[in-house]
């Protein structure tokens, strides 16, 4: 008896079946695996820290607008401890300060914000600047292992040996006891002015006299800037620290960046993969900041990295690739998170009216009129203005910062409820620099070489 045999076109039919099973069995995997979020683990610094938080929330952010991207945080003790996560691979992106350096072929994928050196001394001293230092005692809020290390530095810098100025290392709670009985002369606290904690030593030092503190300002910034590859010359703006109406005027000093930085990938595809997704990192860290402030309660200052030719610090390919993508000027870079402020600035505003009639306010609502101030300020300064019209542009945020500063004040209100006016101001004030920018390289283009 012969063995049974499928007819020939079954077989084919068969074999040709099992093909196209196998096929689309493959490309479905393959659609699975290429469309799940590239995952990347990030150091973070200690947990409950501001670096933790912010990318707990950038990594919720990414969750809710499905992107490509998935952030793993892993907490650390501080800035030592990431930089050395990455040096080893441990991690592939990690936070980092910018006088530490960047640990072996890593690159800067953003700068989570700038912090400025704030020196402040009783007013009885009548010191205006780090130079007059000299002989003197100064206090050194260190909130990090790089801090005591970094003033050291910038002492050095200006010409300051140890034993030109006698330093040492306080807490918070000991700068209005030792600055009150005349044990130190100075303070100095790294940090962003809108901390709360760096607002805190300020408030601290003469705070039962009528007048308010002064803040050294660090003269001969440049040359600091000339020995770091991260230092730079910033600005405190006039008023900054509103409670006490300091400093009575901008007060110059140094300032180094906050920044993820990403390490290399191994392999030209594993580093395809790397590239593409902390293009959409960067992406999302610059146009999801109104939404990061809003999460976090506090403005969140990102800024990109400077990727022109001869840049001090070396950019990620992926943020490259995000910034080439769009128009490198700052309007096209800013203006959706700038126009996204006054998209949500209805929501917001009726917090903002809750909060004037509770306080039984007559006439005019407050708030809308700062916000309409600030609008003015916002279109006045994309209008290429003349420096005198920047100048008066500056004046007059100085003037809304006192205004709002003493609402707030006056009225114990909640962070929530000021959180429009202080978004659109600082993106006023981020107009107004950058047309002042803009002016100064159209004018040094114009000189005659």
């Amino acid at each position: 008896m012969s063995p049974f045999k499928l007819p020939a076109g079954l077989v084919r039919f068969l074999i040709a079946f099992a093909v196209v099973i196998a096929a689309l069995s493959v490309l479905w995997f393959a659609v699975r695996y290429f469309n799940e979020p590239t995952s990347l683990r990030i150091a973070t610094g200690p947990d409950g820290s501001l670096d933790a938080r912010m990318i707990g929330a950038l990594d919720r952010t990414l969750t809710t607008h499905r992107a490509g991207i998935r952030l793993h945080a892993q907490t650390t003790s501080g800035y030592e401890e990431n930089y050395r996560l990455l040096e080893k691979g441990e991690v592939e992106l990690a936070i980092l300060r910018g006088d530490q350096g960047l640990p072996g072929e890593s690159m800067v994928v953003m700068i989570l914000r700038k912090n400025l050196a704030v020196i402040v001394a009783p007013s009885r001293h009548e010191l205006e600047s780090l130079a007059q230092l000299k002989g003197k005692r100064l206090g050194i809020v260190a909130r990090s292992g790089l801090d005591e290390p970094a003033i050291a530095k910038l002492l050095a810098f200006h010409g300051l040996q140890k034993s030109d100025v006698t330093t040492s290392v306080i807490k918070p709670d000991q700068v209005g006891p030792l600055t009150d009985s005349g044990r130190l002369d100075a303070v100095v606290v790294v940090g962003t002015i809108t901390d709360p904690e760096v607002s805190a030593v300020v408030y601290a030092i003469d705070r039962k006299k009528k007048t308010g503190p002064s803040i050294l300002a660090v003269d001969l910034a440049d040359l600091a800037e000339t020995n770091s590859l991260t230092a730079t010359s910033e600005t405190i703006p006039k008023n900054a620290f509103p409670r006490r109406k300091v400093p009575d005027d901008e007060v110059d000093t140094i300032a180094v960046p906050t920044v993820i930085a990403g390490a290399k990938a191994e392999g030209p595809l594993r580093q395809k993969v790397r590239t593409q997704a902390i293009e959409e990192l960067a992406r999302n860290l610059v146009e999801r900041k109104v939404e990061l402030s809003q999460k976090l309660g506090t403005v969140v200052a990102i800024e990109a990295p400077d990727s022109e030719k001869g840049a001090r610090l070396p950019v990620h390919p992926g943020t490259a690739a995000y910034l080439d993508s769009t128009d490198t000027s700052w309007y096209t870079l800013f203006s959706d998170q700038i126009w996204t402020v006054w998209l949500i600035g209805g929501a917001l505003c009726s917090v903002v009216a809750a909060f004037f009639t509770r306080m039984r306010a007559s006439g005019e609502d407050a708030m809308l009129t700062l916000l309409d101030r600030l609008r003015t300020i916002t279109q006045r300064a994309k209008a290429k203005p003349a420096p005198e019209e920047l100048d008066r542009l500056s004046s007059d945020l100085s003037d809304i910062a006192m205004e709002l500063a003493t609402l707030g004040y006056q009225h114990k209100g909640e962070q929530a409820e000021f959180s429009a006016v202080q978004l659109a101001f600082d993106n006023a004030r981020f107009v107004v620099e950058t047309a002042r920018s803009a002016r100064k390289v159209r004018e040094s283009a114009r000189e005659p070489v």
